[in-house]
């Protein structure tokens, strides 16, 4: 079996650091106070340190409508004070331009590359219309996450669910809109 996380990101790029530690202790106690996830960190998910809050069965039920998944069912969070680029290997990379409609494939690997080692957030231009927009707002049928927070529900929605109500209710409690994404290891 594979292993697999989905990814909450919210949609700012860059939060700040004071801003991202209130952000998690708001949304971590949030999930506690619903009873969604355990209120000690233990070693349930798999990443640099092993260590998340354990998702209940009630949590497993709201979430994505399944019972608990096995040793790593868990929340964790990754932040960093660099950019940070969160990607599903699922559906097609065929870029569209949001201006010009143009497909592209290739040409927004490069992209997400120049972006990430760029300074600031800078507007990327289609290299078809030259046209610049925001990277997050080329499309395609691959989910992508471009912010340096991000919370992390491994191994949930096995099945391949993911409660909608309870990401507008996690969005809601954030404060912004949060991109799905799914990501297998």
């Amino acid at each position: 079996m594979s292993y697999s996380y989905i990814a909450l990101v919210p949609r700012r790029y860059h939060i700040p650091a004071e801003e991202r530690e209130a952000l998690i202790r708001r949304m971590v106690g949030w999930m506690q106070e619903r009873g969604w996830i355990e209120r000690e960190k233990s070693h349930c998910v798999l990443g640099p340190d092993d260590e998340g809050w354990r998702i209940t069965a009630e949590g497993a039920e709201h979430i994505a409508h399944e019972e608990p998944g096995g040793e790593s069912y868990g929340l964790s969070v990754s932040q960093s004070d660099d950019k940070q680029v969160t990607v599903s290997p699922e559906g097609e990379l065929a870029v569209r331009c949001p201006k010009c409609g143009e497909e592209f494939v290739d040409e927004f690997m490069e992209m997400v590359g120049e972006w990430s080692e760029a300074e600031g957030y800078p507007l990327m231009p289609c290299p078809f219309c030259g046209e610049a927009s925001e990277i997050r707002d080329y499309e395609n049928d691959m989910a992508w996450g471009f912010s340096n927070l991000v919370f992390e529900l491994h191994m949930v929605g096995r099945h391949g669910e993911l409660d909608e109500d309870f990401v507008e209710e996690f969005a809601r409690e954030l404060g912004e809109p949060v991109g799905v994404v799914w990501v297998w290891l």
